[in-house]
């Protein structure tokens, strides 16, 4: 799993396992079959592809949408679409 911290400006894309450790400026998409871990803030939307998996511990500053992947939510989140 990648390790990535600090202040980074989107779109973002992640295509490989990532837990990234602070914030980002834009939308973030996490690609399919791809293991996303948060600790921070999204100031954009987060787009989940299928079987993609992520985990929030912060907050996320626009809108959710799930497109058949799984979330797990410790924090604060803004919009959600559709059902999570």
């Amino acid at each position: 799993m990648n390790n990535i911290e600090g202040r980074l400006n989107g779109p973002l894309a992640f295509c490989q396992d990532s837990t990234f450790h602070g914030l980002i400026n834009g939308n973030v998409s996490v690609r399919e079959g791809v293991e996303f871990i948060l600790y921070g803030m999204v100031n954009g939307d987060l787009h989940i592809e299928q079987r993609g998996k992520v985990t929030v511990h912060g907050f996320i500053n626009g809108e959710i949408c799930n497109n058949g992947g799984t979330i797990n939510f410790h924090g604060v989140k803004a919009n959600m679409n559709p059902a999570i």
